[in-house]
């Protein structure tokens, strides 16, 4: 199981929001989040669709922490 999956976003949106987590919308419109998040976007939040395989990040990914 992957510890993140790339999600592309609605239209729009610049960010996501889980808890007190914020996942920005990169300029290519998809978001990269932990694997459990990502899981609840995807059954529970209208829009999010899972990116292409090929696109997805490697398993040795890290996220960088943004401003």
């Amino acid at each position: 199981m992957p510890k993140y999956l790339r999600l592309i976003a609605p239209s729009g949106c610049d960010e996501a929001n889980e808890g007190t987590n914020r996942y920005r919308v990169d300029l290519d419109g998809t978001v990269v989040m932990p694997f459990d998040v990502a899981q609840h976007f995807l059954h529970n939040v209208s829009g999010f669709v899972l990116a292409p395989e090929g696109d997805q990040p490697p398993e040795d990914w890290t996220p960088k922490h943004r401003p």
